[in-house]
Parts: structure tokens; sequence; C-alpha cells
């Protein structure tokens, strides 16, 4: 029993994290849907270090990568949640 209440605290763990993505998948395609090119920013930010990006080029090719490592993150968490046996 407590074997699979454990698994089952992990399946929850792994819907959480499946959500989180959705969440932020969410997030960053309305992103690109609000962003007219002249107003964006992207800022960069690294043990106090930080860089400030508002060319609209970049912001988009950034913005795309974020996008395909976000659907990678995705399709992989929605394959593990539907293969995850209790």
């Amino acid at each position: 029993a407590s074997d699979r209440l454990g698994k089952f605290e992990q399946f929850q763990k792994l819907g959480e994290r499946f959500e989180f993505l959705k969440e932020k998948d969410k997030e960053l395609k309305s992103f690109t849907i609000s962003q007219d090119g002249t107003v964006a920013k992207i800022s960069l930010e690294c043990q106090g270090a930080e860089v400030m990006i508002s060319n609209s080029a970049i912001i988009e090719k950034v913005v795309e990568v974020c996008q395909k490592e976000l659907d990678v993150l995705l399709d992989k968490t929605e394959k593990e949640v539907l293969e995850f046996v209790i």
C-alpha cells in the first residue's frame, strides 16, 4: 500500500510539472501574440549581472528557441504522465 501511495505522490508531482509547463506555454504564446516589435524587452540576470535586450529580431529568435525547448519538455512530460503506472 505504501508503495502505491508513494507512486501516487510521484504522479501528483508529475502532474504539477505538466500543468506548470502548460501555463508557461500559454504565457509564452500570449507574449508572442501581443509583441508588436516596438516595446518588448527581455532581461537576463545571473549573479547580479544583468543584460537587457530590446532588439525585436533578437527577441524573436530567443522566444523561438524558448518555444521549441518548451515544446520538447511538454511532449516529454505528457508522455510520462500518459505512461505512468501507479
